[in-house]
């Protein structure tokens, strides 16, 4: 769920266009953009897990080509799918919320796949990567921190990523690590027994969260001379 720091920055931004746009500005339209620029953070949320299971799907894929290569190797024919396998990346994939806001929402990275490949050799040549597909003793919990790794570590540092959110929406970049500190608390929530039912945050925690972002908004529009002059 979006925290209230975070409600305080959006706030901020759609009150300084508010304020540059002078005589033309409205209260109303402000408080629009406002909702829509926090729905936009909830999609940002979403696609950032859907990026776990598009790149489990990237490896899977290779494996595919692999096999049906002329030449095969040893290799070829036997990958290595401990990553494909992933049991968390399963059940964030069978998570019936998950898919329902993505489908519903059209959030995709269809039109990115040098992104996905970027991230995913990224992710492979990591050291904790590399540990994972060769360890034998392997448990539920080092699933989940493989998953872990690959968003504070590969995800947040995409240089690529960091560009292609630029492009999609101006608020995403300052709310990346928002969303990741999100979808990490997410990861770290999935236990052995979720199943396809598994819980999504809500994007307020309650109606209080939301009835307070409209008032800062409208309190600070209409008293905005006020506190200018205590400024002042």
């Amino acid at each position: 769920m979006i925290s209230r720091r975070l409600l305080r920055i959006k706030v901020f931004q759609v009150l300084y266009a508010f304020f540059k746009s002078g005589e033309t500005a409205s209260l109303v339209n402000s408080e629009k953009e406002l909702f829509h620029s926090i729905s936009k953070f909830h999609d940002l949320y979403h696609a950032i897990l859907l990026l776990v299971i598009d790149v489990r799907d990237y490896a899977a894929s290779l494996h595919h080509h692999a096999r049906n290569k002329h030449i095969r190797s040893q290799e070829d024919m036997n990958p290595n799918t401990r990553f494909v396998d992933n049991v968390v990346v399963e059940k964030l994939r069978n998570a019936q919320k998950l898919r329902s806001y993505i489908n519903q929402n059209k959030v995709s990275w269809e039109n990115n796949p040098e992104l996905i490949k970027s991230l995913y050799t990224e992710f492979a040549s990591t050291d904790f990567f590399v540990k994972y597909m060769h360890d034998d003793m392997l448990n539920f919990l080092d699933e989940k921190e493989l998953i872990s790794q690959f968003l504070s570590e590969i995800v947040q540092n995409s240089e690529m990523l960091h560009q292609v959110l630029e492009e999609q929406s101006i608020y995403w970049n300052d709310e990346l690590e928002f969303a990741l500190t999100m979808a990490l608390r997410t990861i770290d929530k999935i236990n052995i027994k979720t199943d396809h039912e598994m819980n999504m945050p809500r994007l307020f925690k309650d109606e209080e969260d939301k009835a307070f972002a409209k008032d800062l908004l409208r309190k600070v529009g209409l008293n905005s001379q006020t506190y200018k002059d205590y400024i002042i």
